[in-house]
């Protein structure tokens, strides 16, 4: 079987402790590295909170220190981290931007969220998909929070290859049962992994994974709580290949090239 071991870390968030913020993330992956993980992702806005009247602070906060203290984590523990995301300095415009750090301790890839909770969250839209090889073991797409509820997002990351989507979220507010909804729909729609982690504290937590015929893999309460799956890579690109319970072939409608059932 042709697996990939991931953990989504449903972590306490609390705003503008970006040291007690970082510390919580440091032990929980010291603590994950324990079992053979992959991957590991945490919520957004995981280290500086989201703190919407001091965006353009957090955006200065952010620095090259923080940086380079979750490259130095990747590295030690020899492991993926997307660590959530943060607010960043892009020119004149601050966007809420998502990285991620290979096992060496590269930032390989970005991804800015293309769809700010307005009005509360005044950043500017990024306006590019992002899709990343993980080790040769599978393509991995990105996507942030309230991007969620426009499905051509997804839609567009899954259309460059990717076959799990990467979501991290920081909801608090009483939409958090749609948007469980709305990931199966992503999974289903896109037969996918679709891996939604949320946060605690200013977040409702209530993390979900989900296979790609909507199947409920893993699901946190509302406390702190980390996820740890083994996704079946065998049986995402089975169900792409003869349709989701044997019948419908969603996927092959939107991709070029390939074989018919």
């Amino acid at each position: 079987m042709s697996k990939f071991i991931l953990a989504g870390v449903q972590s306490l968030i609390i705003d503008g402790d970006l040291d007690g913020n970082f510390q919580r993330m440091e032990s929980a992956v010291k603590e994950i590295v324990k079992n053979k993980v992959d991957f590991i992702l945490f919520p957004e806005l995981c280290i500086t909170g989201p703190d919407v009247n001091n965006i353009e602070k957090n955006a200065t906060n952010y620095s090259e220190e923080f940086r380079k203290d979750i490259s130095d984590l990747s590295r030690q523990n020899g492991v993926w981290i997307l660590p959530g995301t943060f607010y960043y300095s892009h020119g004149n415009e601050i966007r809420n931007r998502a990285e991620v750090f290979n096992p060496n301790g590269e930032l390989v890839a970005h991804y800015d969220k293309q769809f700010p909770w307005l009005p509360y969250e005044m950043t500017k839209p990024g306006n590019k998909i992002t899709v990343l090889d993980i080790d040769g073991k599978v393509s991995a797409g990105i996507s942030i929070c309230y991007d969620m509820w426009f499905p051509e997002q997804v839609r567009d990351t899954i259309k460059k290859g990717a076959e799990i989507i990467l979501h991290p979220s920081l909801t608090s507010t009483e939409d958090r049962k749609q948007e469980l909804i709305l990931s199966q729909a992503h999974a289903i729609m896109n037969q996918c992994y679709f891996i939604d982690i949320n946060g605690t504290g200013v977040g409702v937590g209530e993390s979900i994974i989900v296979g790609p015929e909507g199947e409920v893999i893993s699901q946190a309460g509302k406390d702190e709580e980390i996820l740890i799956v083994e996704l079946d890579l065998d049986h995402l690109r089975r169900v792409r290949k003869v349709g989701t319970e044997n019948v419908t072939l969603s996927w092959k409608h939107f991709t070029k090239g390939l074989e018919t059932a």
